[in-house]
């Protein structure tokens, strides 16, 4: 009986001392874990914004109309006698919220 007693004991101290352990702890798994995750997320989320590129580069070396559009958005460029309207982004309006305009 005084063996099974110990053996409890030393599980219950170990538990313990897992949970408690700043260095090597619990909380300190968790917190990687939680940093693994964030990794992985992140890791999908680039390998989606690659397969997106992959497909604008196909896109751009294959068509002529393609590689035009780009450099007119790239560059702001237009054809002779062509206008070219700019409308402002979101981003763009005066810190009035655009009140300013006429």
């Amino acid at each position: 009986m005084r063996p099974l007693l110990i053996a409890i004991l030393l599980v219950a101290g170990a538990a313990a001392w897992a949970w408690l352990d700043a260095a090597d702890g619990v909380d300190t798994w968790r917190r990687l874990h939680h940093e693994v995750e964030e990794a992985q997320q992140r890791g999908r989320e680039l390998a989606e914004r690659n397969e997106a590129l992959r497909t604008e580069i196909d896109a751009l070396a294959a068509d002529r109309f393609v590689q035009e559009r780009a450099v007119r958005e790239e560059l702001r460029w237009a054809r002779p006698g062509e206008v070219v309207v700019r409308v402002p982004r979101g981003d763009a309006l005066s810190s009035d919220g655009g009140r300013s305009l006429p």
